[in-house]
């Protein structure tokens, strides 16, 4: 997703917005909205509390599908209709209320480099979507 991320982040600094992109947990600082995009760390509650939304978007329909790497494991199955979820984070991991889905489909002959795209657009588009409808 690194490589997707710049896109997002210059739309919301051309609309005004302040961003800050990291990844490292300890160097998050108090905002409105904390979007975890690929995010591979549990975020304590003492994180979330620092945000009016903790936002985290997981390839799975939710409640199904939880844990690592939905989107791998999902392909890995034979899936080609895939759902991205937009979802609070919450304590208890994958378990928040979900804001929106996207489904995104493959034929089942992608490549990683396809696949990623794919799951970028999706991600990108929520995330976009989440903020310009608050």
């Amino acid at each position: 997703m690194n490589e997707y991320i710049p896109t997002l982040i210059i739309d919301w600094l051309d609309a005004g917005h302040r961003v800050l992109w990291t990844h490292e947990v300890r160097r998050l600082r108090a905002a409105d909205f904390c979007f975890y995009i690929s995010c591979g760390q549990i975020v304590g509650l003492n994180i979330l509390k620092q945000y009016r939304n903790n936002l985290v978007v997981h390839e799975s329909d939710l409640p199904q599908g939880k844990g690592w790497s939905p989107l791998t494991w999902q392909i890995l199955e034979g899936q080609n209709f895939i759902p991205v979820t937009l979802f609070e984070a919450a304590e208890k991991v994958d378990s928040g209320v979900i804001y929106a889905q996207e489904w995104i489909s493959f034929e089942g002959h992608e490549l990683v480099g396809e696949l990623r795209a794919a799951q970028a657009k999706a991600t990108i588009g929520l995330c976009k979507k989440f903020i310009e409808s608050y």
